[in-house]
């Protein structure tokens, strides 16, 4: 009698457990992000798959936002100008042509107490010459 009752109790268990009788949720398909296309252009004759979320983000944390942060009052930006904020892809954008004059070349001024690598800078100038682009959903151009 005691192992018809454990009969009956496993074969209720088991008929609970298929749930409301609805397929189970599909797995998320695994989108894949397509590779950005070489952004292309007068200045930038080999083309670049440099972005801002790829590398210039990362470049202006480590090296500028310490003065060059919107977050930061004028009196903790070491006379960087108030309008010059490089946490943010418009800001960079912005001052563009400013950053690549005294960030991107080997004799750069710019950050005065940071000594930033060579090649970070060359990818400074690579990203900057050709069109700063923000993320692989707008760069632009052509791969051949």
């Amino acid at each position: 009698m005691k192992s018809l009752i454990h009969i009956a109790l496993l074969l209720m268990f088991a008929a609970s457990c298929g749930g409301s009788g609805e397929a189970p949720p599909k797995k998320p398909e695994n989108r894949e992000i397509p590779n950005p296309q070489l952004q292309k252009n007068d200045n930038c004759q080999n083309g670049t798959l440099l972005t801002y979320r790829n590398f210039a983000e990362g470049f202006f944390m480590n090296y500028c936002n310490s003065c060059h942060s919107r977050d930061l009052p004028e009196s903790l930006r070491s006379g960087a100008p108030t309008d010059a904020n490089f946490d943010h892809p418009d800001g960079v954008t912005e001052w563009a042509a400013k950053i690549y004059a005294t960030a991107a070349s080997a004799a750069g001024t710019m950050p005065p107490s940071k000594n930033v690598p060579a090649a970070d800078r060359a990818r400074l100038a690579e990203w900057i010459n050709c069109g700063a682009a923000v993320d692989e959903d707008r760069v632009t151009g052509s791969s051949d």
